[in-house]
């Protein structure tokens, strides 16, 4: 008995043009690139829309006149957000009243860097060195301008973290130098 082969013989195949082989490892890579860009750049947008809303709650509605208006519109300002474990930079609404910055609360929350601080240390834990500390970051897009994932500033962001802590009586005091308690 005679046993069939089950591979297949392509040597009488030719590789035509209107046949493509796509790579697809390269293709998922891109389009997991270009999805997480679309994700950036979509929650930017968001943010700046409740950055306004906030504005509009604080000062009014924009071109109406009002007497009793406390706060007004001021332009934008260069800023700075946490996202993705990075600094990335914004336009930031402004608001003024009685001469001075009024702080707006979503602004507020997403300039916390405590999530910034945590990720840092977390991504040293696991073993990442501070220089490839931005490449374990996911993609923002060519568009979005980012810092804080230097070398440097990752390294002092986790020695800050790990770091003794001082309490408010104890900052004028310094540091014990001998390693124990006093």
């Amino acid at each position: 008995m005679k046993t069939e082969s089950r591979t297949v013989d392509r040597s009488h195949q030719v590789d035509s043009p209107t046949q493509r082989h796509l790579p697809l490892v390269d293709l998922l890579v891109d389009t997991r690139a270009e999805l997480m860009e679309l994700a950036v750049a979509s929650g930017l947008k968001v943010l700046h829309t409740m950055l306004e809303e906030d504005r509009t709650a604080i000062c009014g509605p924009r071109y109406q006149h009002q007497a009793e208006r406390a706060a007004t519109r001021t332009g934008t300002a260069p800023s700075a957000v946490v996202l993705g474990g990075r600094k990335v930079h914004i336009r930031r609404p402004r608001v003024r009243a009685n001469g001075e910055e009024v702080v707006l609360p979503t602004f507020q929350v997403f300039a916390d860097t405590d999530p910034l601080d945590r990720r840092v240390v977390e991504q040293m834990l696991v073993g990442a060195a501070t220089s490839n500390y931005g490449r374990s970051l996911e993609p923002t897009g060519a568009d979005v301008t980012t810092r804080g994932t230097s070398k440097s500033a990752v390294s002092r962001r986790f020695v800050a973290e790990t770091g003794p802590r001082t309490t408010p009586e104890r900052r004028g005091e310094g540091a014990c130098r001998s390693g124990g308690n006093r």
